[in-house]
């Protein structure tokens, strides 16, 4: 006996049919599909050393020039910038296939933007614009340079420029504004449909991952200033005041909470029982926690929901980061630390006995 195989679009054409999915649902059946595929084909990890081994060949391409003596001016490093990324952004609409052709062409890119931020600064003697160059550079090669790892760090690039320049310039309660603009971004390229109600082009995904890098990235620069600050290793004036970018991200977990609940059958108001639990927990949470562990929570939910294991793995690997980091800090002793941990996990502990007990799903059923 032989069995038919049925492509995708055939059997949401079946369940379309019978009345099982709409067209919203159908497309994003198809998006969770080829993400699916795209992430079994490229892992993340696999990513991540293609990413290092960019960074190691832009080094030796970078020495290499040195040695050479062709940097004798700031000329040179403009013309060799500007050469490398060009060359770079030529050499990826012909690799096609070729994975040799494709990691030199991004290997090229990073040496290319390494010599065109060293040209900034020492041009200008201003380190503000070192973050402008890399963003302008973000914006311009984004519809160029069509990879998605070299997208995802530009904008890591633009993000983390941003952040160093904020603690350069001594401005660190700056970040509680990175902070809001990166967890905005995270919420609205993965939460939202875009303008037209009918989902964010693939293109935006590198660019979403890399403001939920980003934003662990700037909340670990948090953690390290104010040790640092308190173990007089840095300035104390660099002490980052951390309750705007708590309150900051326990409003998006309360976002988060209201549209995952937007999602469920029958729509939960926000009078409802499980939403107002929600509520409260989120509001506990941002009393008694951290700002990296109330973004690492919200990567999981993000995750979660969207059957997204980036994300999940981020905000899971992050979690206990951030909970060690905050026990290891020296702004607050052992003893008060251990009561806001216990606290912290009384609170999630009692949510999900309290969920447990109550019959939501099939009261939403029901409705």
């Amino acid at each position: 006996m032989t069995t038919k195989t049925i492509s995708l679009d055939e059997l949401l054409a079946r369940f379309a049919e019978k009345e099982l999915v709409d067209a919203a649902g159908a497309e994003q059946i198809r998006k969770y599909v080829r993400a699916s595929e795209a992430a079994a084909a490229n892992p993340w990890y696999i990513k991540a050393l293609l990413a290092v081994g960019a960074w190691i060949a832009a080094l030796c391409f970078i020495l290499f020039l040195l040695a050479a003596e062709l940097f004798n001016d700031l000329g040179g490093l403009l013309v060799w910038g500007g050469l490398f990324i060009g060359g770079a952004v030529v050499l990826h609409r012909f690799a096609g296939a070729r994975d040799f052709a494709a990691q030199l062409a991004l290997a090229l890119s990073v040496a290319g933007h390494v010599m065109m931020f060293v040209w900034v600064a020492a041009s200008t003697e201003e380190f503000a614009f070192v973050p402008l160059a890399a963003l302008l550079l973000c914006v311009a090669l984004y519809p160029l340079y069509k990879n998605a790892l070299h997208r995802f760090l530009s904008c890591l690039t633009a993000a983390v420029m941003s952040a160093a320049w904020l603690l350069y310039a001594e401005m660190p309660d700056g970040l509680h504004l990175l902070v809001l603009f990166e967890i905005a971004g995270v919420c609205l390229l993965f939460t939202t449909r875009g303008a037209g109600g009918r989902g964010w082009p693939d293109a935006t995904r590198p660019a979403a991952y890399a403001l939920a890098v980003s934003l662990l990235v700037t909340l670990l620069l948090v953690v390290w200033l104010n040790s640092f600050a308190l173990a007089n290793i840095v300035d104390e004036r660099a002490r980052v005041f951390e309750i705007p970018s708590k309150i900051i991200l326990a409003a998006s977990l309360l976002y988060l909470c209201w549209w995952v609940a937007g999602k469920l059958k029958g729509r939960l108001t926000l009078l409802s029982e499980p939403l107002a639990i929600a509520f409260v927990a989120v509001i506990a949470l941002g009393i008694l926690s951290t700002p990296g562990v109330l973004a690492a929570l919200a990567l999981v939910i993000i995750g979660y929901e969207r059957h997204d294991r980036t994300l999940l793995s981020l905000g899971v690997i992050f979690f206990p980061v951030f909970i060690c980091a905050f026990y290891y800090a020296l702004n607050v002793d052992l003893l008060t630390k251990s009561l806001i941990l216990i606290g912290s996990g009384l609170v999630l502990l009692f949510a999900r006995w309290f969920m447990g007990k109550r019959a939501w799903v099939g009261e939403g059923e029901r409705a």
